[in-house]
């Protein structure tokens, strides 16, 4: 997947702002090899945080439905009161979100949902 014109535009904005709030530990950053290990740590924070609101917003498309199906038996249960919180290990640092939790009383386990919810309970 390319980057659109659109979020380069905005990227190069918010980049400009970020240098110039900044610029004292941009100014500390003598050699090249400083800059782009800044540049890189702040990007990576980006990534880190883009990701996270991401998964987090998916998560919460699941939690709108309060009903789901177990994968294993097919049972409808609810989503548990208290969301799961998740740490992935990605390639630019730890990714955290939480992420909605179902118990499936009939298996005795829990499961994340995730595809089509369920409209009403058929437990």
């Amino acid at each position: 997947m390319r980057v659109d014109s659109q979020i380069t535009d905005e990227i190069a904005a918010m980049a400009a702002e970020l240098v110039e709030k900044y610029s004292e530990q941009f100014a500390a950053a003598g050699k090249f090899i400083e800059i782009e290990t800044l540049s890189e740590q702040i990007g990576n924070e980006l990534t880190r945080q883009l990701a996270s609101r991401e998964l987090s917003n998916r998560s919460l498309k699941s939690f709108i439905a309060k009903f789901h199906d177990c994968p294993t038996c097919g049972r409808t249960w609810p989503i548990e009161t208290d969301p799961e919180p998740v740490l992935l290990k990605g390639t630019r640092g730890e990714i955290e979100y939480t992420e909605p939790r179902c118990h499936c009383k009939k298996c005795r386990r829990d499961f994340f949902p995730s595809g089509r919810p369920t409209q009403s309970p058929r437990a």
